[in-house]
């Protein structure tokens, strides 16, 4: 019964760690780590949630190239969606057990036809969507 009681107390901790936590203060953390990649967000509206924040009309930089704007990116504990007419649809999803991440994306056919080398990276499914599949370690 302690067990129990034990259990219960530690995902309590941890989901009210995850709402209470200052999203804020994440992103930017997060924004520093992209800039070592040469990857830069700006312009963008922050709004924060209970488990994670928002993001919209973001513009995304690489190497000093404007990329596309982002209509809307969700980020929450396990997931981050991505949505943007000049892109398409990503939606990433980390896998904690197996050590992993997978993202599925829809690009637009500008975007295929602009950036050819992402077949490289991703492999197509059955159903039209790109699947790219890291293990983390």
């Amino acid at each position: 019964m302690k067990f129990l009681k034990y259990i219960a107390l530690v995902v309590v901790f941890n989901i009210a760690l995850l709402a209470f936590l200052p999203k804020q203060n994440l992103y930017y953390a997060l924004e520093k780590q992209l800039e070592k990649y040469d990857v830069i967000i700006s312009d963008e509206k922050f709004k924060s949630s209970m488990f994670g924040f928002t993001l919209n009309d973001a513009s995304l930089y690489f190497k000093g190239v404007d990329l596309a704007t982002l209509d809307k990116v969700n980020i929450s504990f396990s997931k981050i969606d991505i949505s943007s007419k000049e892109l398409g649809y990503a939606k990433t999803s980390f896998d904690i057990f197996n050590r992993s991440v997978t993202v599925d994306f829809e690009p637009t056919r500008t975007f295929i036809k602009k950036y050819k080398i992402i077949k490289k990276y991703f492999k197509k499914q059955e159903n039209g969507v790109y699947r790219y599949e890291y293990k983390l370690f």
